[in-house]
């Protein structure tokens, strides 16, 4: 990492708060945050020298060499310390809460957008691949479970001074309800994902033999004929695709209802919390078979956690006097199977 960065970064971390000063996540958010401006401020004065360059060896310059190598070295400095962001580990409800509003916070239109953040977590900060032909797992993935980790832990032992919040974390009656909804969800989540697995290899498979021998959908103006759907229902049978998305059909109908009842439920509790996180997970898993990304692209899939997480941090009063509402979610028709079989589920 380039000196010149490091003191940089080192000169500028403000005085943390001898309330959270325990915490080390929130030393190295400030870590990062820094960094990321220095390599902000590298790329403005990398721009403001290209204009004034002129000539048409301008990039022959070695002013303008310079300012590359080191614009470089700051880019990587800050995907460094972003990476390092997950061998710190909050030790603080709060912590773990500023982790998650530092990258909302800095990811303001999408999270695979985030130029402060490397795209993948090991390996090449773009494609993920290490010396061996390996990709490693995003950086976003990553981070949350990263995070998710954290509030287990902190959930599990209290050790040390913890910020707390109101209402406190006394689980109540309706957080009883979301820890018994969590421990029947979670197994089936864990197997939906696993199914889902088999059905992406197996149908981006068959994708692969299917293009092989008719050529891309493109080709035939999306127009597909009899030989063509018979052919690749054959291949994703034989690539197991099809028993595996007949398994995620199954293991949904059981796993959708818990999931609107868990979001239905307010939280008071990190484990309340943790239902809502697990139903939030299952709705951002990739719809496209051969994804290697969970697809953050809808927010509503948020909506829910977000009103659980200001409700259980005390601000939901905020909220409410902020003057503004939450969008519209989708509604259930009451004659709806999944709504009755929710209210079964919330009477019981």
């Amino acid at each position: 990492m380039n000196k010149l960065v490091v003191a940089s970064v080192a000169a500028s971390i403000p005085t943390i708060a001898p309330a959270i000063a325990s915490d080390p996540v929130f030393v190295a958010i400030e870590v990062h945050r820094t960094a990321a401006q220095v390599y902000a401020k590298c790329v403005d004065n990398h721009c403001a020298l290209e204009r004034a360059l002129k000539g048409p060896d301008w990039s022959d310059d070695p002013s303008y060499n310079e300012s590359m190598k080191a614009t470089d070295e700051a880019c990587n400095a800050m995907f460094d310390l972003a990476r390092g962001l997950l061998d710190v580990q909050p030790t603080s409800i709060a912590g773990a809460i500023a982790l998650l509003n530092y990258v909302a916070a800095e990811s303001r239109g999408s999270v695979s957008d985030s130029w402060q953040f490397p795209d993948y977590a090991t390996g090449d900060y773009g494609t993920g691949y290490n010396d061996d032909g390996e990709r490693g797992e995003t950086y976003m993935a990553t981070l949350l479970r990263h995070i998710a980790e954290a509030l287990s832990v902190v959930s599990a032992v209290k050790t040390g001074p913890v910020v707390t919040f109101a209402p406190t974390t006394r689980p109540t009656s309706t957080d009883a309800k979301l820890i018994s909804l969590c421990r029947e969800y979670e197994p089936m989540l864990e197997k939906y994902l696993s199914a889902h697995k088999d059905w992406s290899r197996g149908a981006e498979q068959a994708r692969i033999e299917q293009d092989a021998e008719f050529g891309e959908p493109k080709d035939f103006d999306y127009k597909s004929t009899p030989e063509m759907r018979a052919a690749l229902e054959k291949r994703l049978a034989d690539t197991g695709a099809t028993e595996a998305n007949d398994r995620m059909d199954e293991i949904s109908l059981g796993m959708e209802p818990i999931g609107h009842a868990i979001n239905s439920i307010p939280a008071s509790s990190v484990e309340g919390l943790r239902a809502k996180a697990l139903v939030a997970l299952y709705n951002i898993r990739p719809i496209i078979a051969g994804r290697e990304e969970f697809a953050f692209d809808d927010e509503v899939a948020f909506q829910h956690l977000f009103c659980g997480v200001a409700e259980f941090v005390g601000l939901a009063e905020m909220v409410a006097d902020s003057g503004y509402v939450m969008p519209d979610l989708f509604e259930f028709d009451e004659d709806d199977v999944i709504h009755e079989r929710v209210e079964e589920i919330l009477k019981s």
